[in-house]
């Protein structure tokens, strides 16, 4: 039984021919292979798209109407809904009213940074690029840096609330009951 069963062993051939592409493809089968259990969910692009989309759009739903995220691509271009998640993950990392501004490069450059100093995100996503790609922007990385996002937000959430869970029982126990 192979590490990685959603994994296509024809992408060797093409892969060792220099094809990019091919090699795209592999290292995305192996990130959902890895990460989709993380969303509770079997390997499945559709589903694991979906329910990235979801939290997004639940995450980000205070911001509208500056922020809608209705695609993986148009909706992050200003750097706005990267920013807005962000902040509505840890409200303290990121200020988001003095922080975003009209230009989507600084927008994007303070988010990618942002995450990177404070959850440890690889800056895998370049600001220039989405001005120089705007129309053709690659949405699998925006879904992959996205997923990053939720990987670590969510371990962030959960280191939280088993901090708050200790404090509580902690109090509990210093308590004197007569």
């Amino acid at each position: 039984a192979s590490k990685y069963p959603g994994v296509d062993r024809k992408l060797a051939g093409p892969i060792a021919g220099g094809e990019g592409r091919a090699l795209h493809t592999l290292l995305w089968q192996v990130f959902f292979s890895e990460l989709g259990p993380s969303f509770g969910v079997d390997f499945s692009e559709l589903v694991v798209f979906e329910t990235l989309r979801q939290w997004c759009m639940e995450k980000t739903a205070k911001y509208t109407p500056r922020v809608v995220v209705a695609d993986f691509n148009y909706s992050w271009h200003d750097g706005a809904a990267f920013c807005a998640l962000i902040e509505a993950n840890d409200r303290y990392s990121l200020n988001y009213r003095e922080k975003v501004t009209a230009n989507a490069t600084e927008n994007l450059a303070t988010a990618f940074l942002t995450a990177r100093k404070k959850y440890g995100i690889p800056m895998m996503l370049d600001p220039e690029d989405f001005q120089r790609e705007a129309s053709n922007f690659d949405e699998l990385s925006i879904v992959m840096y996205l997923i990053m996002c939720y990987s670590k937000f969510q371990k962030r959430a959960e280191e939280k609330a088993s901090i708050r869970k200790n404090a509580v029982v902690r109090r509990t126990s210093d308590q004197v009951v007569l």
